[in-house]
């Protein structure tokens, strides 16, 4: 991935982050180092002992400040991540394998089950809507931890 891609996707999942998961998102320095971790290190680890270790803190306390600010958990949290960057890539008619691979689903079954769990329809209904929707507009339509959204 190119340096342009890498740091548009950084800017994209900040602001999905903080427009979209804003129910609670307090603008504390702790919230923002949380995001700051996981969006730099999107590419790479996705896991909650590297996060933890990242901004110096037990995984308990990272599971506890990402439950506050979000409302949900720090595995559902990533995973929204990851269904949103799916969504994107859709929206740029990336193949589906190649989604796959570029965010680490371990099979395709695997992303089409994530995808119906945080949306409720699957990639291949996605890629209808987006010839009048945008990826934003079917996110916030679709998304299904509206307790954390209240959208």
């Amino acid at each position: 991935m190119s340096r342009y891609h890498f740091l548009k996707r950084e800017i994209m999942l900040s602001n999905f982050m903080r427009d979209t998961l804003q129910a609670k998102y307090d603008n504390s320095n702790y919230t923002k180092k949380i995001i700051e971790t996981i969006v730099s290190n999107f590419d790479n680890k996705k896991n909650l002992t590297f996060t933890a270790l990242k901004i110096n803190c037990s995984n308990r306390t990272l599971q506890r400040a990402v439950k506050s600010a979000f409302d949900i958990t720090f595995t559902q949290l990533i995973r929204t991540l990851k269904i949103y960057m799916a969504l994107v890539f859709i929206q740029e008619d990336t193949e589906l394998y190649d989604i796959v691979v570029e965010l680490s689903f371990s099979e395709l079954n695997s992303l089409n089950r994530d995808f119906k769990k945080v949306l409720g329809i699957t990639p291949t209904t996605a890629r209808r809507k987006l010839q009048y929707m945008t990826a934003d507009e079917i996110f916030k339509e679709n998304y299904h931890y509206k307790k954390l959204c209240h959208l």
